[in-house]
């Protein structure tokens, strides 16, 4: 199955995944629902975008954006998993 975003969104993927250890090495017992600080901003490859976007002339598949990470939606749909953000919450591209 494959998913084609709409209405401004694009489809994206992580670049990296950050890896929560479950020990530390001080050896502090940590609360299971504690949380590491996150970035306020992440980079992601672009993997589709939908045909109204206006960036449109930007953007690319397999483009690095610096997006706001607490803006990506992750939607579920059977057992597919699927991470979105609008269009208006990418910040800039990074260009090697």
């Amino acid at each position: 199955m494959q998913f084609k975003p709409m209405n401004r969104h694009l489809l994206i993927e992580h670049l990296e995944e950050e890896e929560v250890a479950e020990e530390n090495d001080l050896g502090i017992v940590l609360p299971e629902t504690y949380k590491p600080k996150q970035e306020q901003y992440v980079a992601v490859r672009l993997l589709s975008y939908a045909s109204d976007c206006n960036s449109i002339g930007d953007l690319d598949n397999s483009a690095i954006l610096l997006v706001e990470a607490s803006m990506i939606s992750e939607l579920q749909f059977k057992d597919e998993a699927y991470k979105v953000i609008l269009e208006n919450y990418v910040v800039g591209k990074i260009r090697n």
